[in-house]
């Protein structure tokens, strides 16, 4: 799944206004009839729920809209240029690494609205009877420039959070934004007319479109994010709860994308993810933990899944509350991870579930539950995804991140994971 992409957009500058004169047979003075520049086309992002992922963006480095066309004689004015709306996936973060001088004006007058007409002052040209055209008054307060691009955009980018900042996030659908607006056309010389200058020789130029490079993120919107270490039943657990059908092996990294199912009830709905296993440094890279962290910013609650493998289970030389003592270890090195990617994170609400257990001997199980909440202060649930074991209870606890009554969906859902 394509989550994280790279963009330079470009809006389309505003078509120059025409310096022209009416020539017909018979009127030997027919005065100034330069036409006005169209303006630029517009860069639009929208949110959709058509789609999923970032990957029809995937290798496309500039999108650009269309230039305003330079206004005409006969005071025809100049074509506008056509807007471009860029569909993105509702969840999808807007990160700012470089902009146009004329996006930031824009940006520290009104945000990402619209900027009118009357607000922008236009740079005029005069052209005489040569045709060899003179900049008359220049418009200082948006100076043209030319280096806003920085050096390193060929640079792939694995993480945002040392990169810009977040200039917008579209979390509804059918939400727009706009990201580049296009520059105005300038005014043709008929506009300049008047009973001291008949035959003016001066029209504006159009405004340059705004410049902006920008990195897209996307970050699933779920209830319910599944957190764990490689290996210990999350895929298992998201295909019993949910019709997901994630690729499911008996090895480390089988889920190399974030799989998302949906519980559905009488009259609601919740939606887990199920995150691809975290190992310790994956705050800082290693493996695949930056690729998947941003996923758990905005689930409403995190399910902690921990689990021993059949060896440790096995092992006679530890007793069981060394072997509680490995899971509490577990769950130490994911909470460490994700307050070193992000401070949010702390305060999500947390389960922790222990799945696995119909390998465990009695005595161990006993030692898992009163070990873990003697020392995190929270009752684990104990399951066992293969077995349908304890999800009845689980289904219970997740609804709490949801809804205050979970009778309905947890009617639905019973009966088909017994």
């Amino acid at each position: 799944m394509t989550d994280l992409v790279q963009l330079t957009l470009r809006a389309g500058s505003g078509g120059h206004g025409q310096v022209s004169f009416r020539r017909e047979k018979y009127v030997p003075k027919g005065g100034p009839d330069g036409g006005d520049g169209g303006d630029g086309g517009s860069l639009i992002l929208c949110a959709t729920l058509a789609k999923s992922s970032l990957s029809h963006l995937s290798g496309v480095k500039t999108i650009k809209a269309q230039t305003g066309q330079t206004g005409m004689g006969k005071k025809r004015a100049g074509k506008k240029g056509d807007d471009l709306i860029i569909e993105v996936p509702v969840g999808t973060q807007v990160w700012l690494l470089a902009e146009s001088a004329q996006a930031k004006w824009r940006w520290q007058r009104c945000g990402l609205a619209p900027i009118k007409r009357r607000d922008v002052k236009f740079s005029c040209y005069q052209r005489d009877w040569r045709g060899l055209e003179t900049e008359l008054d220049i418009n200082k307060e948006v100076p043209i420039a030319n280096d806003w691009l920085k050096p390193d955009e060929a640079q792939p980018i694995r993480s945002t959070r040392e990169h810009g900042r977040v200039l917008v996030e579209l979390l509804e659908a059918d939400q727009q934004v706009l990201i580049c607006q296009g520059g105005f056309g300038g005014r043709g010389n008929v506009h300049f007319k008047s009973s001291a200058q008949t035959t003016p020789l001066k029209a504006e130029r159009g405004t340059d479109g705004e410049k902006r490079r920008v990195i897209l993120e996307l970050k699933l919107l779920a209830d319910i994010g599944l957190v764990g270490l490689p290996s210990v039943g999350k895929s298992t657990l998201l295909s019993v709860l949910t019709p997901a059908r994630p690729k499911v092996g008996a090895y480390p990294f089988t889920t190399l994308q974030p799989n998302l199912g949906i519980i559905k009830g009488s009259d609601l709905e919740m939606v887990i993810a199920d995150v691809p296993g975290l190992i310790e440094g994956a705050s800082l890279g290693k493996g695949l933990g930056l690729d998947f962290l941003r996923h758990v910013e905005h689930c409403r609650g995190l399910v902690f899944m921990l689990a021993l493998d059949e060896a440790q289970v096995m092992d006679e030389s530890q007793s069981p509350v060394q072997k509680a003592n490995i899971l509490i270890g577990q769950y130490q090195t994911l909470v460490q991870e994700l307050n070193n990617y992000h401070a949010s994170l702390r305060e999500k609400e947390k389960l922790i579930v222990v799945n696995k257990i119909d390998l465990y001997p009695q005595d161990l199980v006993v030692a898992i539950s009163q070990v873990i909440e003697q020392k995190l202060n929270i009752k684990p649930i104990l399951i066992s995804a293969h077995q349908h074991q304890g999800l009845k209870e689980l289904l219970a606890q997740l609804m709490r991140f949801v809804v205050k009554k979970p009778k309905n969906i947890m009617n639905a859902i019973l009966p088909s994971i017994k």
